[in-house]
């Protein structure tokens, strides 16, 4: 993925939740773009799953796989596997503002040369969930991602995760010639709502078997 592919998942993230928050179709959201992919940040949010440690392939020999990031996140109560070939995402606490008060949104993005994997997580007060439905707030959120990324919907399903609502986009959008692809989940659990995406240049990407384990494998901590 290119840097303007990674601008739209920097959007993505900030707008939608302006929209979903203050359900003001269009409103602007100011906010701290999250910084490209880096090192883990202090604290072990991050870590590779556990594996015993591998000797140097001999040559001519297929390197080892090395085995996938699992970001373990104690603020969010959440883990989550990334699909193979991503590092540690980097993690950034982001302030956006709305018409429900100033809040705090936490992100977290990788990159590799197979695509940009991207989540996030922001509560609300409850003054917005007297106000809106979870299904306005899974709308508000679908709308909000394809307005600002300029993105045609292809397919959406609503899903349920212990009793919680939930909704996953599937979309296409333009960069800069080029088709991107991507998905978006969803899922309320008051009073925060978490985002998980994907975005790749590949449309085959998606269907991936990591990819799709990558979206399966959000759990939240008990």
């Amino acid at each position: 993925m290119n840097t303007l592919s990674r601008r739209y998942a920097v959007i993505a993230l900030l707008l939608v939740m302006g929209l979903v928050s203050c359900g003001k179709k269009g409103e602007k959201v100011e906010g701290t773009a999250p910084q490209a992919p880096a090192e883990a940040p202090a604290g072990g949010v991050t870590e590779p799953a556990t594996t015993p440690p591998t000797a140097e392939a001999p040559a001519g020999t297929e390197a080892p796989v090395a085995p996938p990031v699992v970001v373990s996140s104690p603020e969010g109560k959440f883990t989550l596997t990334l699909p193979s070939g991503f590092a540690n995402p980097n993690m950034e606490s982001v302030p956006v503002t709305t018409d429900a008060g100033q809040l705090t949104m936490t992100t977290y993005m990788a990159e590799a040369g197979r695509g940009l994997v991207m989540f996030s997580f922001l509560d609300y007060p409850e003054t917005v969930f007297a106000s809106r439905s979870v299904a306005q707030m899974l709308d508000g959120g679908r709308d909000g991602a394809l307005q600002s990324m300029k993105a045609t919907l292809e397919k959406q399903e609503d899903f349920k995760y212990e009793e919680n609502q939930g909704r996953s986009i599937f979309f296409n959008l333009d960069d800069q010639g080029k088709k991107a692809y991507g998905r978006i989940d969803y899922l309320v659990v008051k009073p925060r709502l978490y985002q998980v995406g994907y975005l790749s240049h590949d449309q085959a990407e998606i269907a991936k078997a990591d990819v799709q384990g990558y979206f399966k494998s959000f759990q939240l901590m008990k």
